[in-house]
């Protein structure tokens, strides 16, 4: 081992490391820095929304405040005539593809709910459609 500044009372050493030893820290960096940038991009926004959850709101009845309890806080809120349109949307990323759901609602003035503007999931199968079809029917 040689050390350096001995004189100076610093007392720098430097150890000698075999290219074995090398490649195997080489290694282990590079795992690391896998497994980061792998644990990055496993996201999760929001909660998820729950299909039972939407169907129990009631237009004229449920409040904003109703909603927030059982969705959490509105990723966006926005004036829309003399109300509000609140949206919720949760992501996350799976090994499968992205799970997502989103739900946009109208609000009158007194913060009461108007209508479901939409709701995606992305788990949809055509039971679930007709659920949404009757909640958040589509305008001609």
């Amino acid at each position: 081992m040689a050390c350096l500044g001995k004189s100076l009372g610093v007392g720098v050493c430097r150890v000698p490391i075999g290219i074995e030893r090398l490649g195997t820290i080489r290694l282990a960096v590079a795992a690391l820095v896998c497994g980061v940038a792998l644990g990055a991009c496993a996201r999760e926004i929001g909660q998820p929304i729950d299909a039972a959850a939407v169907g129990t709101l009631t237009p004229g009845r449920s409040t904003y405040a109703d909603v927030v309890s059982q969705f959490g806080k509105a990723v966006r809120v926005r004036g829309h005539g003399s109300g509000t349109v609140a949206h919720w949307q949760y992501l996350k990323d799976t090994p499968d593809g992205t799970e997502y759901d989103s739900l946009r609602i109208v609000f009158d003035k007194n913060g009461r709910m108007v209508r479901i503007v939409d709701w995606l999931d992305s788990g949809d199968d055509e039971a679930a459609m007709d659920r949404h079809a009757a909640i958040a029917p589509t305008t001609s």
